[in-house]
């Protein structure tokens, strides 16, 4: 239509209009630009973050093009601006997008909700298991000496702490705590027997790169889930059609209700995927030798040996070849795997691939009948033998099949919070004036149980159940590249301190007078935080992770002890 033209300026707009309003759109985007100029700048310090960016500018990039082209084709009167068509397709265009918001905000929010767990697990592995066996000695002890009415009370293993000493030191911890501490100290003794790998090697921090790389993949949506995606989408409006026949409802009614029961079958599946993947810890962790609280000491006392044994006189530059040789057979065995796979970067195709080919093997076995042991050769082989270790067996397991419905269910929850936006959020109003406050925070509670609640502990349990049946080699070689760096500053660690206190005209009294203020109550012991924000005053300027890497060559390489905990 003429009258709606782009490029008729001077007829149906007046050229003033159009410049007074470019003035204002040329302030907007200066003004974004240095905004983003600024976050880019920061999150250059943050990979992940940066690249959560990169994944917003895609998007907006995508959302252009596509509008641009609704232009265009607007402009030669291919349809009508003003139909249901365009409209349609605005919608979804614009529930892509928030789609693409939503999967970065829950990446962020379970990144965020990881840290104070992942620093909780960096600052355990820096304490050797036999002054951690002390103190769970000294935690029965005084579970033991408890009264009655707190050691049988329901709740009291959950809510009571334990006070303990350790050369002056007292700790507080609670029960659970102690439970989470052995059982990370016998999944990470078990990965590293599983794997041949250095009592050296930092299993905290292979954890917590796991963790970094699968948050960013978790934004990348491939083409299987959109597919998926799409089904759910039409299952959603047959659903909303038949409730409209069976009740004689209008539409927007029907999505509300429709839209509800779909809000809390996903929370159902966000639960069930949480208590499988829990399940498998427990599974793993009673098969390395651990299955309750009552053989704690047991555990920790047969790990302590293993550890005196398999960590004679080893060095740092040993544990790196060692971590070579690991990541140089997973590398081989992954490119044997990926040989076979036509499918190489969808998972979801992978699966149906992996499967088909399975059902097909299986019938050529039964047919020939051979033996399908080589499968599960490749799956857990090593060039080398490994000592004797009970092998877990995971009912229904399969890591990218678990790794797919992780994805997934990331993918569903941002697609339920652009439906809540363009489908339920216009109809708040009624429901809270029909229906009473309860009723309306019912429609986005869901939505906050699944991304503060659940998805953070599945993520977690997803890494560690992963980890435990395959070696990432890409975060094996991003550990390597960081465990061969700490080595390095280890080695330049007096030298850059000493030098440093030299510049600045300070003395060692100095140093040791803020050691002591650190320590007010005078037992000899500071925190490693303490240590690491007194050290970085006097010039020593290490990041928190990587001053625990250092500190955790220094004090294991050169026999030492590390006794104080944090809670």
């Amino acid at each position: 239509m003429p009258s709606a033209s782009y490029f008729r300026v001077g007829d149906n707009v007046e050229l003033w209009r159009v410049t007074e309003f470019l003035g204002v759109l040329v302030a907007c985007v200066i003004l974004f630009e240095q905004v983003l100029h600024k976050v880019e700048h920061v999150s250059h310090k943050y990979p992940k973050y940066h690249e959560m960016l990169s994944k917003v500018y895609r998007e907006l990039m995508i959302l252009g093009f596509i509008g641009l082209g609704v232009k265009m084709v607007k402009e030669v009167s291919l349809v009508s601006g003003d139909g249901k068509n365009i409209l349609a397709f605005q919608v979804a265009d614009l529930a892509i997008f928030i789609l693409a918001l939503a999967l970065i905000i829950q990446a962020i929010c379970v990144f965020t909700l990881l840290r104070s767990t992942n620093r909780a697990m960096d600052r355990d592995e820096l304490v050797k298991t036999n002054d951690l066996l002390e103190v769970v000695m000294q935690h029965q002890l005084l579970l033991q000496n408890q009264s009655c009415f707190w050691r049988f009370w329901p709740w009291g293993d959950g809510m009571s702490s334990s006070h303990l000493g350790i050369k002056g030191k007292r700790l507080t911890f609670s029960a659970a705590r102690y439970d989470d501490m052995v059982t990370m100290r016998t999944l990470r003794h078990y990965f590293l027997r599983r794997y041949k790998l250095s009592q050296l090697f930092p299993f905290a921090k292979y954890l917590r790169q796991a963790q970094d790389n699968q948050i960013t993949h978790m934004i990348d949506v491939e083409v299987s889930a959109w597919i998926l995606l799409v089904l759910i989408a039409w299952a959603l409006d047959s659903a909303t059609v038949l409730l409209e026949d069976l009740n004689d409802e209008v539409e927007r009614h029907a999505v509300v209700s429709i839209f509800l029961i779909f809000s809390w079958v996903l929370t159902l599946l966000h639960w069930f995927v949480s208590w499988y993947l829990s399940s498998a810890i427990r599974r793993i962790r009673a098969t390395a030798g651990y299955n309750d609280r009552q053989r704690m000491v047991e555990c920790l006392r047969k790990i302590s040996l293993e550890e005196m044994q398999l960590a004679t006189n080893e060095r740092g530059t040993d544990a790196v070849e060692c971590m070579q040789r690991i990541q140089e057979q997973q590398e081989a065995l992954q490119l044997k795997n990926e040989k076979t796979l036509y499918f190489t970067h969808d998972t979801g195709f992978q699966l149906i691939e992996g499967w088909l080919k399975k059902c097909c093997n299986r019938a050529r076995d039964e047919r020939q009948g051979g033996d399908a042991s080589t499968a599960v050769e490749l799956e857990n082989g090593h060039q080398e033998p490994l000592p004797p270790l009970p092998q877990v067996t995971i009912t229904g397991f399969s890591r990218k099949g678990i790794h797919f419905v992780v994805k997934f269910l990331l993918m569903l929850n941002g697609f339920y919070f652009a439906l809540m936006c363009q489908c339920v959020l216009y109809e708040m109003g009624e429901v809270y004036t029909v229906f009473g406050p309860v009723p309306a925070f019912m429609i986005p509670m869901p939505l906050l149980i699944n991304m503060v609640i659940f998805q953070p502990k599945i993520f977690r349990n997803f890494i560690l159940v992963s980890s435990i049946f395959s070696v990432d080699v890409t975060t094996l070689s991003e550990v390597i590249s960081h465990f061969s760096e700490s080595m390095e500053l280890r080695s330049d660690f007096v030298a850059v301190l000493t030098q440093s206190m030299k510049d600045k005209g300070q003395t060692v009294a100095d140093l040791h007078l803020e050691f002591v203020n650190k320590d007010p109550t005078k037992s000899g012991f500071i925190e490693i935080e303490d240590l690491r924000v007194v050290l970085h005053h006097f010039g020593c300027h290490v990041p928190y992770f990587r001053f625990n890497g250092i500190a955790k060559l220094l004090f294991r390489e050169q026999k030492l002890s590390m006794h104080k905990l944090s809670a």
